[in-house]
């Protein structure tokens, strides 16, 4: 494969090899994105057939994607005072009949421990984002709901997150989100029957 000059992002890479979060993206003579510093340190410290090394390229540039979505999401989600798992926490509670739902089902929609989503709760509660009420359906239980001032939070970061939703999948060429969507999946059902029993938000941790 040949590699052409390509953007370049975070720090340049020194002779010791790239620091974590460097990017050096080149295209291979396909097209095809790849990252050069991450080639470059591969090559100094393993031995890997083209199979391998694709294949350990292609896991590192998910995992990156990951981080990078969420960083971007969290930070244009900050000027409306949330996270962007506090967003689909609230995304969740807006959605369920009577805006309101037990902390499990949050949690098992987030893909975390109840006790990461208990937290999460009494913070927008702090907030006065959330409430929590008797479930009308179970009066041993307790649901979170969202407050007047949360429906309005949540619908305008809403608005705001879509947007931005719509900007990122432009940038993408013509099928290539459905492709991605995809793509994603297909690994996610992959780890899945790899690892059994383990969930993927607990896998790539």
């Amino acid at each position: 494969m040949t590699a052409t000059s390509g953007l370049r992002v975070g720090a340049t890479t020194d002779a010791a090899g790239p620091t974590p979060g460097d990017r050096r993206l080149s295209t291979d003579g396909e097209g095809r994105l790849y990252d050069a510093a991450l080639r470059e340190m591969l090559s100094r410290t393993s031995r890997m057939d083209e199979d391998l090394l694709c294949g350990v390229e292609t896991l590192n540039a998910v995992a990156s994607a990951g981080k990078v979505l969420k960083d971007r999401f969290d930070e244009h989600l900050a000027q409306f005072g949330i996270t962007h798992q506090q967003f689909r926490a609230m995304m969740w509670l807006r959605g369920c009949p009577g805006c309101g739902s037990q902390l499990h089902h949050v949690a098992g929609w987030l893909g975390v421990t109840p006790r990461t989503v208990t937290g999460m709760i009494d913070a927008l509660e702090a907030a006065g984002l959330v409430e929590r009420v008797a479930d009308p359906a179970d009066r041993r239980a307790v649901i979170a709901r969202l407050t007047t001032a949360g429906k309005d939070r949540v619908n305008s970061a809403r608005r705001v997150h879509h947007r931005y939703v719509r900007h990122l999948v432009k940038r993408l060429g013509e099928g290539e989100a459905a492709t991605l969507r995809h793509l994603s999946l297909k690994l996610i059902e992959a780890v899945e029957e790899s690892f059994p029993g383990k969930s993927p938000a607990t896998l790539w941790k």
